[in-house]
C-alpha cells in the first residue's frame, strides 16, 4: 500500500501529524491530575490554596471555552497550518514553564495562557481534518481523532503519575512534547486539497450549526457526569474509594475509544441522525444501569455502555457540521464544537450539584439523565426515519 489512502486524499504523514497534535489538549489536564494533591500540600501556606490548586487543572479548559471560537474566527482568515504550528510551539513553551516556578499564582498565569493555545490547537486540528481529507477518509479520521484522544488521556494519566512520584513539578516537563509535535506539524502540506480557494468572508450558517453544536454540548454534558458524578454516587452508597472512582472513569474512557473506532464501520450503514440516536440510546441504557446499580460490577458495566455510546457522538458531530458548512467557515465551526465541549465540561459539576439537591441524590440524577437521553434518542430516530422515507 502506498503512502496515500485508496482515494488518494491524504498521505499518512498528514494523518499522523493531525492525530499527534490532537493529543496536546488532552495532556493539558490529564498529566497534571495525579499530582494535584502534592501541589496542594506544597502550597499549603498560600492563601486559598485548596481553591487555587484545582484551578491549575481546570483553568486551561475554562479559558479554552472563550479562546476556541476566537481562534476559529482567526483560522478562517489565516492559513490554519500556520496557526496550528504557532499554537503547538506556544503550547510547549508555556506548558513547561511551571517546572521552573515557585509561585502558585505565577503557575496559574501560565495555565491561563496555555488555555488559549489549547483551544487553538484542537480547533485547528478539527478544521484541518476537513480540509486535508474528504469523503470516507474524513469520517474515519474523525473517529480516529476521538479514539486517539481517549488513548492519550490514559497514557498521560499514567505518565503524570509515574514522573510525579518524585516531584509535583516533573509532569510539566512532559509539555516539551509540544515542540516535537510542532516539528511534525511543520511537515504538513502548505495547502490542503479541500481548503477554500481564497480568504473571502462568508457568514456563519448558524441555522445549520446550532443543532449540531447543541448535540455536542448535550453529549458531553451527560458523559462527563461519570467522572463528575460517580465519586459522589459511590460515597452516597457507602462504597467510595478513589481507586473505584478512577476505575469507573477509566472504563468509560476505554469504552469511548472503542465506540469511536466502531463509528468508522457504523457510519457506512447508518445516517448521521440515526447514529446520534444510537449513541444517546446507549448512553441512556448505561445511565439506567448506573442509577439502578447496587454493586461495583454493575456500576462499571453502566459506565462502559455509556462510554460506548459517547464514543459515537463526537466523530459524528464533527462530520455532521464540518462536512456541511462552507469551507470558508470551517474554522468557526471547529471553534464552536470546541467551545461546546469545554463549556459542558465546566457546567456538568454544577448541574450534578443542583440536580442532586433537587432530586434527592446522585442516583436520581443518573436516572433522570437516562430518561432525558432516551427521549432524545427516540426523537432523533423518528426524525432519521422520516428523512430516509
Amino acid at each position: 500500500m502506498n503512502d496515500r489512502d485508496a482515494a488518494g486524499q491524504a498521505p499518512r504523514s498528514v494523518l499522523a501529524a493531525l492525530l499527534a497534535a490532537t493529543t496536546l489538549p488532552v495532556m493539558a489536564n490529564f498529566c497534571i491530575a495525579p499530582v494535584l494533591a502534592k501541589m496542594q500540600a506544597h502550597f499549603a501556606a498560600v492563601a486559598y490554596a485548596a481553591v487555587l490548586t484545582p484551578m491549575v487543572m481546570t483553568l486551561p479548559a475554562l479559558v479554552g471555552t472563550v479562546a476556541a471560537p476566537l481562534s476559529g474566527v482567526v483560522a478562517d482568515r489565516v492559513p490554519k497550518r500556520t496557526l496550528l504550528l504557532v499554537a503547538t510551539i506556544a503550547f510547549g513553551a508555556i506548558g513547561i514553564l511551571p517546572y521552573f516556578m515557585a509561585s502558585l499564582h505565577a503557575i496559574l498565569a501560565t495555565r491561563l495562557l496555555l488555555g488559549i493555545a489549547e483551544g487553538t490547537v484542537i480547533t485547528c486540528c478539527t478544521a484541518l481534518i476537513a480540509e486535508y481529507c474528504q469523503g470516507r477518509l474524513r469520517q474515519q479520521l474523525y473517529g480516529l481523532q476521538h479514539a486517539t484522544m481517549s488513548v492519550a488521556g490514559i497514557l498521560f494519566l499514567l505518565a503524570g503519575g509515574i514522573v510525579g512520584e518524585a516531584s509535583w513539578q516533573n509532569p510539566f516537563l512532559l509539555f516539551a512534547l509540544g515542540f516535537v509535535v510542532a516539528g511534525v506539524v511543520w511537515t504538513l502540506p502548505r495547502r490542503a486539497a479541500a481548503a477554500p480557494a481564497g480568504r473571502v468572508h462568508v457568514a456563519f450558517p448558524w441555522k445549520l450549526a446550532a443543532p449540531v453544536l447543541a448535540a455536542a454540548f448535550f453529549g458531553w454534558l451527560f458523559y462527563y457526569l461519570i467522572p463528575a458524578g460517580v465519586p459522589f454516587l459511590l460515597r452516597e452508597r457507602g462504597l467510595f474509594s478513589t481507586r473505584l472512582a478512577g476505575s469507573a472513569s477509566a472504563a468509560a474512557l476505554m469504552a469511548s475509544m472503542a465506540g469511536s473506532i466502531g463509528y468508522i464501520t457504523l457510519v457506512r450503514f447508518l445516517s448521521a441522525r440515526l447514529l446520534l440516536a444510537a449513541a444517546y440510546a446507549a448512553m441512556a441504557a448505561g445511565f439506567a444501569v448506573i442509577a439502578a446499580s447496587n454493586g461495583i460490577p454493575a456500576l462499571v458495566a453502566g459506565c462502559i455502555v455509556t462510554g460506548l455510546g459517547f464514543g459515537l457522538v463526537m466523530p459524528n458531530v464533527s462530520v455532521m457540521l464540518l462536512g456541511r458548512v462552507p469551507p470558508e467557515t470551517r474554522g468557526r465551526a471547529a471553534g464552536g464544537i470546541t467551545m461546546s465541549v469545554l463549556t459542558s465540561v465546566f457546567c456538568t459539576p454544577l448541574l450534578r450539584l443542583g440536580a442532586a439537591r433537587a432530586l434527592g441524590g446522585t442516583p436520581a440524577v443518573f436516572g433522570a439523565g437516562a430518561l432525558i437521553l432516551a427521549v432524545a434518542a427516540i426523537a432523533l430516530a423518528i426524525a432519521g426515519q422520516r428523512k430516509v422515507a
